[in-house]
């Protein structure tokens, strides 16, 4: 039941319904019994805060958010990217790539694309360049515009982000998963190895089990 709370509030998150979303991810932190997904929690719920205005409750989460299972990709992730949010608060920019990544995981790609185009000539930081296109390129491939996937995920590779260490490896798996849509085998081993040769960044046991099954369903 307490975790039921916990996916309830990913939900409306995805759909950036933030205060409903704030709600289901303080039930769930005042009702869990273990410390599994506490970190992730708290981090969204921090975002929520951040988002709607609320510096105070967000550095209060923020700071929360390094108390999750340090064996899980989530709680890890919020650990670190947690850290840095409460010395400083999410850019404008940063917030809209937030809210299209959202979109994305929600299936509205058009509506993401849209948002990522008109927001990728504002942004300065070539981390968030990166990011963004790296949105772009999930987003194209699920509108099977496979040449605008490929284009985009090449760019996002021209950039650097030291906050984010794994939009490179996790754009050149979109970028494998492309070419394998259109039946291009070596240009997609060509990636997936590259991805492989990646270590420390976020979501890595994620990625590796994406990277595995990636190549074992065309073999």
């Amino acid at each position: 039941v307490s975790f039921s709370n916990f996916l309830m509030g990913d939900v409306h998150f995805r759909k950036n319904n933030l205060e409903d979303a704030a709600s289901f991810y303080s039930i769930f932190l005042t009702s869990t019994q273990t410390k599994d997904y506490t970190g992730i929690a708290s981090f969204r719920l921090a975002l929520c805060y951040e988002i709607t205005g609320d510096r105070q409750k967000a550095i209060e989460y923020f700071t929360a958010s390094g108390k999750g299972n340090k064996d899980l990709d989530d709680d890890i992730f919020a650990k670190r990217k947690g850290l840095i949010y409460q010395n400083r608060s999410v850019s404008k920019n940063e917030i809209e790539l937030i809210k299209s990544s959202n979109l994305v995981e929600n299936g509205k790609y058009a509506a993401a694309v849209d948002t990522l185009n008109n927001l990728i000539p504002l942004l300065k930081k070539e981390e968030l360049i990166a990011e963004a296109k790296m949105l772009l390129t999930d987003a194209y491939y699920f509108m099977d515009n496979t040449e605008a996937s490929l284009k985009i995920g090449k760019e996002a590779l021209t950039f650097e982000g030291k906050e984010n260490n794994w939009i490179k490896p996790f754009t050149m798996y979109y970028l494998a998963r492309t070419h394998l849509k259109k039946g291009e085998i070596a240009e997609a081993k060509y990636y997936v190895d590259e991805a492989g040769d990646f270590s420390g960044y976020d979501y890595q046991n994620k990625l590796k089990n994406l990277l595995v099954s990636l190549i074992k369903d065309k073999e």
